[in-house]
């Protein structure tokens, strides 16, 4: 199935599956201009998309076609980046691998453009640019992300959040809805084991200090923020087991609750059940 295909594990969920089949179900049942769709923006795994868009260029433009081929097998520092990305650009596509051309591009620029010295802060402007590019004006778009991605945050690693961008270029429009996580259990990835998806494992509930008071008295909900709200914890990073057997607390980061318009909290949550 498609979500197999993608080989994103985090995705590989049930609960991912239960909505995919919803989404389906619904979709029947309307117009075109009604459906849903479900359109990815990040700019990652561009390995399918390079394969195919090397088969369409093998004969005209063989030299490309080729860079393209190492890159859909995973060999990029056999690849002349700045090459590759002019050739790119140069392309008369179309429609349907033009989006494919242009993720590939923006792939290359982000992770292996040795002209930036921290390709990560091209991530955030590319993923609201896909997503301006994909939706348009249509009204009624979840941008579904990670907190860091979401948050209208000027300072995010070193650049603005793909947040900022949306914010900045449709306005209020732009509603910032973040996840806040009181305690319970997650399903995570061991960079420590082959990269392997493990068992969920328990976070211990935050203190006040990284969570306001009033919030632990509060049940599941969607809350507004002030603008004065202090900084909450929020989880993330990268999980090992051996430091969350020692210092469980370790994978929390923090977030001015003003980089959201809403927050939703809850404070108890379950494990993902994944389709492995």
């Amino acid at each position: 199935m498609a979500l197999q295909r993608q080989q994103y594990w985090c995705w590989q969920t049930r609960e991912v599956l239960d909505l995919i089949h919803w989404l389906h179900d619904f979709n029947q049942a309307q117009k075109n201009a009604h459906k849903i769709r479900f359109v990815g923006v990040d700019v990652q795994q561009v390995e399918a998309g390079a394969l195919e868009l090397s088969q369409y260029l093998r004969r005209q433009h063989p030299h490309l076609s080729h860079c393209l081929h190492t890159l859909a097998h995973g060999n990029f520092d056999n690849i002349e980046t700045s090459e590759t990305m002019a050739e790119l650009g140069k392309l008369e596509l179309p429609q349907f691998l033009k989006t494919t051309a242009t993720n590939i591009y923006r792939y290359l620029d982000t992770y292996c453009n040795k002209q930036h010295q921290d390709g990560l802060a091209k991530r955030e402007p590319y993923m609201a640019q896909t997503l301006i590019e994909s939706v348009g004006t249509q009204q009624g778009t979840v941008y579904w992300a990670h907190n860091e991605h979401v948050a209208v945050n000027a300072d995010f690693a070193g650049c603005c959040s793909a947040g900022w961008f949306l914010r900045d270029h449709y306005g209020q429009a732009y509603l910032s809805l973040g996840m806040l996580l009181g305690e319970g259990k997650f399903r995570a990835k061991d960079m420590h084991q082959q990269g392997r998806p493990i068992t969920t494992f328990r976070v211990i509930p935050p203190d006040s200090t990284y969570v306001e008071c009033n919030f632990l008295g509060q049940p599941a909900g969607i809350y507004s923020v002030t603008s004065k709200a202090p900084y909450r914890r929020f989880l993330g990073s990268f999980y090992n087991s051996t430091t969350a057997q020692t210092n469980p607390d370790a994978f929390r980061i923090t977030h001015q609750s003003s980089h959201f318009d809403l927050i939703a909290w809850l404070p108890h949550t379950r494990g993902t059940v994944g389709l492995e």
